[in-house]
């Protein structure tokens, strides 16, 4: 097969850095044999990919030496493409220039995108840890970035509460937003040509792959746009390998067409609406915590929970492993007993997931204590943006093994462990919209991506 030319700016900075992510996306193969095999991709998102470099602008496709027609493309590449060469007016209007942030179309010189929001019929609204459907239009329209001029916006808010906004009983979360896409967004001009610009906010356990029906996982016709959940799930075969029903439900299928639940790059993992207003400052009494690692939740081991799919087996293994205080007796796991004021107490505290997002780390950061993550193929909020490195401890689920080991090796060392317990303190404010009676800095990491996604330029980290 003859070579793929990609035609880039030449005045962009990050055009190789374009290039290489986009050798990333396919498998770090060469392009040309990544398209001749691309019947057998299968796209495998690891923690050290770039999700933040935006491919060079258009791919020009040559035509195969077999056939004088433009191969057939997998769902895979067709996303990838379609954001390839899809533009937009806030990013070719900026200059090299990180403080000029001008917009075609719109007022010169602001330093954030604007942000339309769809006016929609509701029939129900989203409450508790699954609010943010409802809440984060109301949190946008009390901020700078909110526009009522969709002609200036840059991007377009759909606020379609699919968790539990369906009019019928028998109408699928999918069908609901297929309906709200042709009767309430397509008609005000902006969906053909600007997809890619749309967001769409999932807040359910499984998030985007939680609305599908019909034996397909999320809903395909607004895949291209970006989609905000709490449920980072990278992998789209894991549930299948996995062999669980309950799990299967969830998720995409195998094969040319299979795509995660979470597209890191282009989709965002976002903190779930907590109220920590009325919580005790986590931060007070950081040296007075007598408990190395502290988890108090449902272990998965009983029956309505039996399975990987709960947790990838996380809690389940880690019960068995760590449950015993006889052999670790500064580990505290308790499946019934434990409250929420011994998080106070501890210095470390495990985060799994559990039946889809798990809501354990942001009441972990916002008590003060040290996450301990354990999420096989799941992203977490604010990745990109954030150096979990400094504040939290990553595991891989087969290096659990050595957790207690590495936990006395940090408090080992002379000022980590003190060092890693102010940088939660300073970071837990971007996992809450608000706090401590003030506003969280969330919606600032929020609006801080998506202003990079569009400019095709690096997140700079907090």
């Amino acid at each position: 097969m003859g070579s793929i030319i990609l035609t880039m700016r030449t005045q962009a900075p990050s055009a190789l850095l374009r290039y290489l992510a986009l050798l990333l996306l396919l498998g770090g193969k060469p392009l040309s044999a990544a398209i001749e095999n691309s019947g057998r991709l299968h796209r495998r998102h690891g923690r050290g990919a770039d999700r933040n470099a935006e491919p060079g602008r258009v791919i020009s496709w040559p035509h195969s030496q077999a056939a004088d027609k433009e191969p057939p493309r997998t769902r895979e590449q067709r996303v990838l493409v379609n954001l390839l060469e899809t533009s937009n007016t806030f990013a070719e209007n900026q200059d090299e220039d990180p403080g000029s942030n001008a917009t075609s179309g719109s007022a010169a010189g602001r330093p954030f995108p604007q942000v339309f929001i769809y006016e929609l019929r509701q029939a129900c609204e989203s409450v508790g840890i699954y609010s943010l459907e409802r809440t984060l239009p109301l949190h946008l329209r009390q901020t700078p970035y909110y526009t009522a001029d969709i002609a200036s916006a840059d991007l377009f808010l759909v606020p379609a509460q699919p968790y539990c906004n369906r009019p019928e009983g028998s109408v699928t979360s999918a069908e609901y937003i297929e309906r709200v896409l042709e009767e309430e967004v397509r008609p005000l001009g902006r969906w053909d040509a600007l997809r890619h610009r749309h967001v769409w906010v999932f807040s359910a356990d499984h998030g985007f792959c939680g609305t599908g029906g019909k034996g397909i996982a999320g809903v395909p016709a607004i895949r291209d746009s970006i989609i905000l959940s709490h449920w980072g799930l990278t992998h789209p075969e894991n549930a299948v390998q996995l062999n669980q029903a309950a799990t299967r439900t969830f998720s995409q299928p195998t094969g040319p067409d299979a795509l995660p639940c979470h597209v890191p790059g282009k989709d965002l993992v976002v903190p779930p609406d907590l109220n920590f207003r009325a919580l005790p400052h986590g931060c007070e009494g950081l040296g007075q915590r007598d408990i190395q690692l502290l988890f108090y939740g449902s272990s998965g081991l009983g029956k309505a929970h039996q399975g990987l799919h709960y947790s990838h087996g996380v809690r389940q293994a880690a019960f068995l492993m760590f449950g015993d205080r006889s052999k670790y007796p500064n580990f505290r796991f308790y499946e019934s007993g434990g409250t929420p004021e011994d998080m106070y107490r501890a210095r470390f505290c495990l985060a799994p997931s559990g039946g889809g997002f798990g809501n354990r780390l942001y009441f972990i950061m916002a008590h003060g204590c040290i996450p301990v993550i354990i999420q096989p193929d799941i992203a977490q909020p604010w990745e990109e943006l954030l150096d979990y490195d400094g504040f939290a401890v990553v595991l891989e689920q087969h290096t659990m093994h050595r957790l207690p080991r590495m936990l006395d090796e940090i408090e080992s060392k002379t000022g980590l462990l003190q060092k890693m317990q102010a940088e939660v303190c300073r970071v837990a404010p971007y996992f809450s919209w608000e706090w401590n009676g003030a506003r969280g800095k969330a919606m600032e990491a929020l609006m801080q991506v998506l202003a990079s996604r569009i400019r095709g330029k690096h997140v700079t980290r907090v």
